[in-house]
């Protein structure tokens, strides 16, 4: 999830635990990444700081994403394309 820390992301946040997926959370900043395992993302990226591709990769065995909620879009977004799994969708 992209924008984790934003009002729509959190809410994808919790949406996304509640249906039982494992949740991705991705922000910029300490205070924002804090924010998001507050609501509960089961791992999270500080796209200011890490490599959000081999990050994902990493977290997912190298298999990828289903699924890519971004209501950003820009570079960050673009990046995370890498990361999807095949037959991933992209939700805006």
């Amino acid at each position: 999830m992209l924008g984790a820390a934003g009002n729509s992301g959190a809410a994808a946040v919790q949406l996304g635990k509640a249906l039982g997926a494992t949740v991705i959370a991705v922000a910029g900043g300490r205070s924002k990444t804090e924010f998001c395992a507050r609501h509960g993302a089961d791992h999270v990226i500080d796209h200011r700081t890490e490599d959000l591709t081999a990050r994902v990769t990493e977290i997912t065995g190298e298999r990828g994403v289903d699924l890519i909620y971004d209501p950003v879009g820009g570079e960050t977004a673009a990046s995370t394309l890498k990361s999807i799994a095949r037959g991933g969708r992209i939700a805006p």
